[in-house]
């Protein structure tokens, strides 16, 4: 509580993200510079924001150049209204019971684990939605390594089978805009403190930014040993071999990770 009180004068963590890559200027970002120079939080967000850009540079462009933003992807607090809109669609595939939701500005990603095709294996089944579709692809990484791409379909979709136990990143690239693709980053953090308990769920103590490489980008797929989530963070998950299993139909076009 104390901590909540405190950060409700802290800028927005896509502000954080605009100040550190050199898109906030004049008074604001004067201004922000000696917030930061007071706040432990906002400091440990920016540190994060700086690893994850470095974690990420081998495998994505992203540049100020470019002029790309990052939004910080915060768990949907969950409640009884939330998740109704996905419910039909994410039904048919076994999902909507443990279905995670991110948002960041006005995209929302739809996540769920299941169970692979293949013995001891997961997959990560995800839906986006306010995200305009074209040319959007997901990208999936582990220790800092990319090991799985897809394209997200044109109803939104994406799928990864055959995942190793083991912590992932997830990312969405591309999409419409002036020079063809638009990167949006929306990066997700979460530190591995918590109580374990039985059940799908996700990592708690969320903050904002962190880097590709176990706990990054937008939602990263994660344990089977739930684990109570913050309110207002972003998230990430770790795959094991315990937990419910749910059977789903082996779909085209699925990318597969490394062991």
């Amino acid at each position: 509580m104390t901590t909540a009180l405190y950060r409700g004068f802290c800028p927005d963590t896509a502000e954080l993200g605009e100040y550190h890559l050199g898109l906030l200027m004049g008074h604001r970002r004067i201004a922000l510079a000696g917030h930061l120079a007071s706040c432990p939080h906002c400091q440990r967000e920016v540190a994060q924001l700086d690893q994850f850009l470095v974690d990420i540079a081998p495998d994505i462009e992203l540049s100020v150049v470019d002029r790309i933003k990052v939004w910080v992807a915060r768990l949907v607090p969950q409640g009884p209204d939330i998740g109704l809109g996905w419910a039909p669609a994410l039904a048919v595939r076994g999902e909507a019971d443990n279905l995670q939701l991110y948002a960041a500005d006005d995209i929302e990603i739809g996540i769920d684990v299941q169970t692979g095709t293949q013995p001891g294996t997961y997959a990560l089944v995800g839906l986006i939605t306010g995200l305009e579709p074209g040319d959007v692809q997901a990208a999936l990484a582990r220790d800092g390594r990319l090991v799985a791409a897809t394209e997200v379909d044109d109803l939104s979709n994406f799928i990864f089978d055959q995942l190793q136990p083991g912590h992932y990143a997830l990312a969405l690239s591309g999409g419409p805009g002036d020079r063809g693709a638009r990167h949006r980053g929306l990066g997700v953090t979460g530190h591995e403190s918590g109580r374990t308990m039985d059940g799908p769920a996700l990592i708690a103590d969320l903050l904002g930014m962190e880097s590709r490489r176990a706990h990054a980008w937008l939602a990263a797929c994660g344990p089977f040993e739930h684990r109570p989530a913050a309110r207002t963070g972003g998230g990430t998950q770790n795959l094991s071999r315990s937990g419910s299993r749910q059977r789903h139909p082996t779909l085209p076009g699925v990318g597969s990770a490394d062991p």
